[in-house]
């Protein structure tokens, strides 16, 4: 694991060791011991075999109980809303909603106004104080519950085999003058996280037109073809096993009346799944790369075409998500992944702003000379549930990506895939 995990690991030690009367090394020598037997025993749950599970997770509480550990009431307080977040969360809001509406109902009845607007009143009552209500319960709660950390793996001396990873751009092709920026972006990405296991590629649309082919289809297909031959070549690759373009033909839409590509992003990233899994050959008009690797692919890194991906960004996206700890458990009975993560989605931010720049654009820019890898970002949903809303831009396991999403959703019904695939 990389060298923030493993410190996280210790300090999970220090802390039980500080509140009971076992040294460290007995603590740690347990959690390993645990984390054998549960191997031996071949536990249907795989996260409980790695020793992390009894130190970060749901099986600390184990070896708390073993050092008999002593705990403090806002500690108690904090794992009691762990272990029921959302009665936790919503009970709090209710709460806080009767608090704060109780005096102004009791004001309204104090001055005998017992009319029928008085339901009306008590309404508009409860949807102010409700807001002020959810406000103070998401401040509670970050003071409360400290920001989950995710483990990760220590991929930075080359992403391993069984982790070999796509970088997908879904795009439209519009013009000559767009196709040489999303080639050079792509460039840029790869010049950025070189590995042989991480390979590069543009997923791609013609725009929306009344007709099935449109002058100028073929001089823009032809130029994106060549210029990912021309980089595979550029950085000595006999093959195409790099850079890749998978290019799919308009098809028509009934219900929009017009030729377009299928399902818009959504449906890209779909037929490439199924794609990668050997199905759908006949959805895409053009592949450039060499499909022997197609298979190997275990996880896709989505941008959009204005995203970047720093140095390095790729191995740590990759090995967070590889970890054991953070595998997805697709329940066949519950038909949902009930525990880890399909997707992962890093903090996305605006770029520096440049000299010159808008006061609106200074204002929403990083913080300059801020080193974004030391500070953990506290959000409601994520610190509370460990769930998150995807934006579009992340990580995710195709296998468990399509387990959990494979024939749920109705054709041209959803303009935004985001939100329901994040949840």
């Amino acid at each position: 694991m990389d060298f923030f995990t493993r410190d996280h690991y210790r300090h999970a030690v220090e802390k039980i060791a500080k509140s009971s009367h076992i040294s460290e090394k007995e603590i740690a020598a347990y959690a390993i011991k645990l984390s054998n037997e549960s191997f031996e025993r071949k536990d249907a749950d795989p996260a409980k075999w790695h020793v992390g599970y009894y130190l970060v997770d749901k099986g600390t509480c184990e070896v708390e109980k073993y050092a008999a550990m002593k705990t403090s009431v806002v500690e108690m307080l904090r794992k009691q809303f762990n272990r029921i977040p959302l009665t936790g969360y919503i009970g709090s809001i209710i709460l806080f909603t009767f608090l704060f509406s109780w005096p102004l109902w009791t004001r309204i009845q104090s001055e005998g106004l017992i009319e029928w607007w008085d339901v009306l009143a008590c309404v508009i009552i409860v949807l102010g104080t409700s807001q002020l209500a959810l406000t103070v319960t998401n401040w509670l709660a970050t003071q409360i519950i400290r920001p989950f950390l995710l483990p990760r793996l220590d991929l930075s001396k080359g992403i391993q085999e069984k982790f070999s990873s796509m970088v997908v751009i879904p795009t439209m092709l519009n013009s000559i003058y767009d196709i040489e920026k999303l080639v050079e972006g792509l460039e840029v990405r790869f010049l950025a996280n070189r590995d042989a296991h991480l390979y590069f590629a543009l997923l791609t649309d013609f725009k929306d037109a009344a007709e099935e082919h449109i002058a100028g289809d073929e001089a823009l297909l032809l130029t994106v073809k060549d210029k990912i031959i021309e980089l595979n070549k550029k950085y000595g690759r006999i093959r195409n096993d790099t850079f890749f373009l998978f290019h799919r033909p308009r098809k028509w839409n009934k219900q929009d009346k017009i030729w377009m590509g299928f399902e818009r992003k959504r449906g890209k990233l779909g037929e490439l799944n199924a794609l990668l899994r050997g199905q759908g050959r006949e959805n895409f008009s053009v592949i450039v790369g060499e499909e022997d690797v197609f298979g190997k692919i275990k996880y896709i890194i989505t941008l959009d075409t204005d995203t970047q991906l720093p140095r390095d960004a790729a191995w740590k996206m990759i090995g967070t998500l590889a970890h054991p700890l953070n595998h997805a458990l697709y329940s066949e009975k519950k038909q949902r992944v009930v525990q880890g993560y399909t997707i992962l989605q890093p903090r996305v931010s605006n770029s520096l702003p440049m000299e010159g720049s808008s006061l609106y654009a200074r204002l929403h820019g990083n913080e300059p000379g801020t080193d974004p890898y030391t500070r953990a970002i506290s959000d409601v949903y994520q610190d509370l549930f460990r769930e998150g809303s995807f934006i579009g831009k992340g990580i995710y396991e195709i296998d468990a990506f399509e387990k959990a999403l494979d024939n749920r959703f109705p054709d041209n019904r959803l303009l935004s895939h985001d939100m329901l695939e994040g949840c």
